[in-house]
């Protein structure tokens, strides 16, 4: 007894597809496009691939952190009205600078 005798289901697209995969002959050979015996017009297609973004969660922290250090150094070097406040501001937004690129370069590197 064949698949084609076994399966009920074997007249579909999608299992001659797998059949065809199984079988390693090009899908081709096995697929017929077109509606017969009340079959739907489409055609049979392999299944959507998902991505999967694999950037840790450390250096979206890092981003994070160093996006708020900016506004915040920012804010302090705005509001400041002595020399140091605005220079602690300054120091503040640059650090966070510095970590917001550092963990953009980490998390291209270590894709984890």
């Amino acid at each position: 007894m064949n698949h084609a005798e076994r399966c009920p289901f074997s007249s579909t697209p999608v299992s001659r597809l797998f059949h065809a995969y199984s079988q390693r002959q090009p899908a081709s050979s096995k697929l017929r496009i077109g509606p017969t015996r009340g079959e739907s017009t489409g055609e049979a297609t392999m299944p959507r691939i998902q991505t999967i973004e694999k950037t840790g969660k450390q250096w979206k922290l890092g981003q994070v952190l160093g996006v708020l250090a900016i506004l915040v150094g920012l804010c302090m070097g705005f509001s400041g009205t002595e020399t140091e406040e605005i220079g602690t501001g300054l120091m503040v937004s640059v650090a966070g600078v510095l970590l917001w690129i550092g963990s953009r370069i980490c998390a291209w590197w270590y894709h984890a």
